[in-house]
C-alpha cells in the first residue's frame, strides 16, 4: 500500500466515525447522549480492562488473520467478507459483554469525542493494533515470508485496489480489478 493511501485510509476512517455519530446525534435528537447509549461508547465489561485488552487483541488477531488468509486462497476468496460477517456477528454475541467489541479504533474514538468520554480508549487502540500486526507476522510466517496477494474484500467492482500485489511463482491465478495475479 502506498504511504498516501494508508494516511487518506486512516483519517478516512476516523472522520467516517465522526461524522456517523455527528449525523446519528442529529438524526436521533439526542438519543445518543442518552445515559443508556452515551454515544456507544466502548468501555470494558464487568471483569475489567485486562480481560477487555486479551479479547480485543484477540479478536482483532483472528479478524485479520480470516481475512488474510480468505483473500488470498483462490477458491475462499469470494466467500472472505461472509466469513468476517460470522466472526463479527459472532464476537457481538460472545465477545461484546467482555470489551464492548470494537477492533477499530477510530469508531472508539468518533464515540468517545462526542460523549467526551476516554476512560480505558488506549486498549481500543492498542489491542486491535497489535492483534492484527501479530495476525499479518503469523501471515507471513506461515507463508515462509510470500507477501500477500491482496486483502481486498471486494473485487467485483471498478474501483482501483490500493494494495500492492506480489507475483509469486504460479499456481492460482487470482483477479483483482483490472490486475491479473499469478501465483
Amino acid at each position: 500500500m502506498e504511504f498516501w493511501d494508508a494516511c487518506l485510509y486512516v483519517i478516512a476512517q476516523f472522520l467516517g466515525a465522526i461524522g456517523g455519530v455527528t449525523f446519528a446525534r442529529y438524526v436521533l435528537r439526542g438519543a445518543l447522549g442518552n445515559h443508556a447509549v452515551r454515544y456507544a461508547v466502548t468501555v470494558p465489561g464487568v471483569y475489567g480492562s485486562t480481560v477487555a485488552f486479551g479479547v480485543e487483541l484477540a479478536i482483532s488477531f483472528f479478524l485479520m488473520i480470516t481475512v488474510l488468509f480468505g483473500t488470498n486462497h483462490k477458491r475462499l476468496a469470494p466467500y472472505t467478507a461472509y466469513f468476517v460477517g460470522l466472526l463479527i456477528a459472532t464476537y457481538y454475541i460472545f465477545e461484546a459483554p467482555l470489551s464492548g467489541m470494537s477492533t477499530n479504533p477510530a469508531r472508539n474514538f468518533g464515540s468517545a469525542l462526542h460523549a467526551n468520554y476516554w476512560h480505558a480508549l488506549r486498549i481500543y487502540f492498542i489491542a486491535p493494533s497489535m492483534g492484527m500486526l501479530a495476525a499479518g507476522e503469523v501471515f507471513l510466517r506461515v507463508r515462509r515470508g510470500a507477501a500477500p496477494y491482496c486483502a481486498k474484500l471486494h473485487h467485483a467492482n471498478n474501483e482501483r485496489c490500493i494494495f500492492h500485489h506480489a507475483q509469486h511463482e504460479v499456481r492460482e491465478e487470482i483477479l483483482c480489478n483490472d490486475f491479473k495475479i499469478t501465483t
